[in-house]
């Protein structure tokens, strides 16, 4: 059985080290298990992934200065981006029991809180994204949450690629680990009757970026849900999706 190491629930705040889940064998089983690998879920590995570590185990926050505050910013066009910006701001004060973290999203001119975090070690910011993103993926959909929660931690326990590529931050070069998941491409589900909302973005992609060399360790995450394409046409996207830190 495969063991997984996350926080209880996709949330808006992951709190202190991650708990543990368990991706099912019954699923499993229904899934081919001499398929190609996509990174998207069908060949979850035993062992925890070098992907789920970075995103999931590492102490993103144990250089952070106490006082910290980290903005990310949306981006965003398509039919399934309704909020085409967004803000996510994160303050992060060290205490004698470890780091609190509080926080807020923006969109327009309305604020909404984040829970506060006692003790947190990895980026809120990660499940704050794949949460809200989550929340979307429903009503564009119709589909569970839980469901799609669970095709993203099988593609992260599939192992992704990670790539190493040089980019610049406020105007310094630095050395960025990247790798992309897609949950929904091969999901044997897709074609169920039913399913045809889920099906047309099922080629959903998501990108993550992440650096050592920057505070809080994450530099963005990024979606596109691509559009059929004809030979020799212009790429076009149901919608595309970049959160970046300021």
């Amino acid at each position: 059985m495969k063991i997984t190491v996350y926080s209880s629930f996709f949330s808006l705040v992951i709190i202190g080290i991650c708990q543990l889940f368990l991706i099912s064998d019954v699923a499993a089983q229904k899934e081919p298990v001499n398929a190609k690998q996509h990174n998207t879920g069908l060949n979850p590995k035993s062992e925890i992934t070098e992907p789920e570590k970075l995103l999931f185990l590492k102490n993103h926050l144990e250089n952070l200065p106490s006082l910290t505050v980290l903005t990310y910013k949306y981006l965003g066009a398509g039919e399934t981006v309704k909020t085409r910006s967004k803000k996510i701001e994160l303050s992060f004060e060290k205490t004698d029991s470890g780091t609190v973290v509080t926080g807020f999203t923006e969109i327009g001119k309305t604020k909404k809180p984040i829970e506060k975090i006692a003790n947190a070690v990895s980026n809120p910011v990660i499940l704050e994204y794949l949460e809200a993103d989550i929340v979307e993926m429903q009503k564009l959909t119709k589909g569970q949450p839980n469901y799609f929660r669970k095709r993203i931690r099988a593609a992260l326990a599939e192992g992704p690629e990670i790539f190493k590529k040089k980019q610049t931050f406020n105007g310094e070069s630095i050395e960025v680990l990247t790798f992309s998941i897609e949950p929904y491409a091969k999901d044997p589900l897709r074609f169920e009757s039913g399913r045809s909302k889920y099906r047309r973005y099922s080629k959903k992609k998501y990108t993550f970026y992440l650096s050592e060399n920057i505070p809080g360790h994450i530099l963005g995450i990024d979606y596109e849900i691509p559009k059929r394409k004809k030979k020799g046409a212009v790429q076009e996207y149901y919608g595309r999706q970049q959160m970046r830190l300021e």
